[in-house]
């Protein structure tokens, strides 16, 4: 967690392709998560739910780590489920 908090993220957002940047959000947010830090592990993973809204389901990768640590029925797995099947039936 350390590591990933030292990393500039605006710095990442804006010289690297935008996967990279959401990657990390998801990796600090699992990092808090698996240390039973669950509050603020979900707001990294809301945040990463919100840039699977803002931008093109293909310009970013499987969230992996919001899915191992949440249940399938939660409103974040949902939402991104969605979000996947509407860009694949499109």
């Amino acid at each position: 967690l350390e590591n990933y908090l030292l990393v500039d993220g605006e710095f990442i957002k804006q010289e690297y392709a935008l996967w990279r940047y959401v990657k990390l959000l998801e990796q600090i947010g699992y990092c808090y998560y698996k240390m039973d830090n669950i509050t603020t592990g979900r707001l990294y993973f809301i945040d990463v739910l919100k840039q699977y809204q803002t931008y093109e389901f293909d310009e970013l990768i499987f969230p992996m780590e919001v899915f191992q640590c949440l249940d399938e029925d939660d409103e974040i797995v949902l939402k991104l489920n969605e979000i996947e099947e509407n860009y694949w039936n499109s």
